[in-house]
């Protein structure tokens, strides 16, 4: 069985994800990363050649390439609960933990690492903050439903948090 880590960007899908996968002896995936050196690509480069249309589609790809291996640890892109068919691949052989924070510590996360927030294409027209509340109350329903729990990374150490993860997902692997 997989560990799945859904949520926005800025939830710690990507930091946690990494620790808990060194924790549990597991290969991390990244499903963002995986594209971009699939594609040779940046995820913005792929929104400027093919729109966020095309980066679904290699997402759902990538999505469904990754989730047929098992005992990994996977980190999803923001996005991903939006379609369907991913839900049904990630939750097929996977344990999914939806990491959510505090919309404006997301926005000081993302605001503080520039590096990678010049690399994600804005998704609307609205202002970064607004943005992240009108996505995040979009998506609300769709990463609730996916989720077989919920973590709220927005005061939990990076210790505390992957400690927490590890404990739930082997409690979940030995009530199998």
């Amino acid at each position: 069985m997989n560990l799945i880590f859904i949520g926005f960007r800025g939830t710690g899908k990507s930091t946690l994800g990494k620790r808990v996968a060194r924790m549990l002896d597991r290969r991390f995936v990244d499903i963002d990363v995986y594209i971009e050196e699939k594609e040779g690509k940046q995820i913005k480069e792929i929104f400027e050649d093919g729109g966020e249309k095309r980066f679904r589609e290699l997402e759902i790809e990538a999505v469904e390439a990754v989730c047929m291996s098992d005992d990994m640890v996977i980190a999803t892109g923001g996005g991903a609960v939006i379609n369907e068919i991913n839900v049904k691949n990630l939750k097929r052989n996977g344990f999914v933990i939806l990491l959510e924070s505090d919309p404006d510590i997301i926005y000081r996360r993302i605001s503080r690492n520039k590096a990678r927030s010049t690399q994600r294409p804005a998704l609307t027209e609205k202002d970064p903050a607004d943005e992240i509340r009108h996505l995040l109350a979009s998506r609300y329903e769709l990463y609730h439903k996916c989720a077989d729990i919920v973590l709220d990374t927005s005061k939990e150490s990076l210790g505390s948090a992957s400690k927490a993860v590890v404990t739930v997902f082997r409690e979940k692997m030995e009530g199998k």
